[in-house]
């Protein structure tokens, strides 16, 4: 069993790697190698989810997972990726969570998505459906909205070939009994926008379903 010390020295590594891909990148760009500096880059981001993911499990092991220390922080992780948690004002139930933009899985985060942004997210829906005693629906809809910058329409892709999957699996251990087909219906949408790249979720009732959709 990995064991806080094992996390230590992991995170020094990280730290390590970290600094010295970050001086290559900058060499790189300086002499205009800007595809290497591009590749390294992906180096660079790998070796920070690392840090980070090493980084987290120290912390944790400093506090029980529903301290009142732990929920801070799960609420200043979720900050920092600009994940938020709302109950719509409504006569159904319905809830809305806005993510980093989902990316289709050929440009994914190297698997990082489950342990940066989908262990944020978990430790996000777990702590507001203890605050707010949510209740798992059983007959729902969930609408994934991409909203793509119109000056960056690269990142448009498929819409069933996104890492949607992932947030549904975390989903049905909250907001949704489970995420099979005769209790949710998926749908995703598209939409331009001059603000940030973002995914939006909005899980309701089945039949609150068109009131809600009306509204996007």
């Amino acid at each position: 069993m990995i064991n806080v010390y094992d996390y230590i020295e992991k995170a020094i590594k990280s730290n390590q790697n970290l600094n010295q891909i970050l001086l290559s990148i900058e060499e790189l760009l300086s002499t205009g190698q800007i595809p290497k500096g591009a590749a390294t880059t992906e180096n660079a981001v790998i070796e920070c989810e690392s840090l980070m993911i090493s980084l987290r499990e120290i912390y944790y092991s400093f506090y029980s997972p529903n301290s009142k220390e732990a929920k801070d922080f799960n609420q200043k992780a979720a900050d920092s990726f600009h994940i938020s948690i709302s109950k719509l004002q409504t006569k159904y139930t319905a809830y809305k969570i806005v993510l980093p933009f989902l990316l289709p899985n050929q440009r994914s985060r190297w698997q990082g998505f489950k342990k940066t942004i989908g262990i944020t997210l978990h430790h996000a829906l777990n702590d507001f459906c203890l605050s707010n005693n949510v209740t798992p629906l059983n007959n729902c809809a969930i609408v994934f909205t991409s909203f793509c910058n119109q000056n960056n329409k690269v990142f448009i892709a498929d819409n069933d070939n996104k890492e949607a999957k992932d947030v549904m699996n975390i989903l049905s251990k909250h907001l949704v009994i489970d995420d099979n087909g005769l209790i949710c219906d998926i749908m995703y949408r598209t939409q331009s926008t001059t603000e940030q790249n973002r995914t939006e979720i909005i899980i309701v009732e089945k039949e609150g379903f068109i009131s809600i959709y009306n509204q996007l």
